[in-house]
């Protein structure tokens, strides 16, 4: 699921383009954000988040594989716990 909604951005790229902010809910190893911060290039925020810090590393080393490090500054990893209601 995760390299289909990849494609579809970037087949869709207008709907990232102009974008100054990108927030992904379970990001997971981050490659659907990832795909949305690279299009969206006037964005100033990235936020990516999941629940599981094993996984928030491999994000981390992600981001720091294939961004500059100034880009890398805009780029942030939170660790989001959902409760059960």
């Amino acid at each position: 699921m995760c390299k289909a909604l990849a494609k579809y951005l970037v087949n869709n790229q207008d709907l990232c383009f102009n974008a100054t902010s990108v927030l992904e809910l379970g990001a997971g190893t981050g490659l659907v954000g990832l795909t949305a911060a690279k299009l969206a290039v006037d964005a100033s925020r990235v936020v990516l988040t999941d629940n599981n810090d094993r996984v928030l590393d491999l994000l981390r080393r992600n981001v720091d594989a294939n961004f500059t490090r100034s880009q890398c500054e805009s780029i942030v990893n939170f660790t989001v716990k959902w409760a059960c209601c």
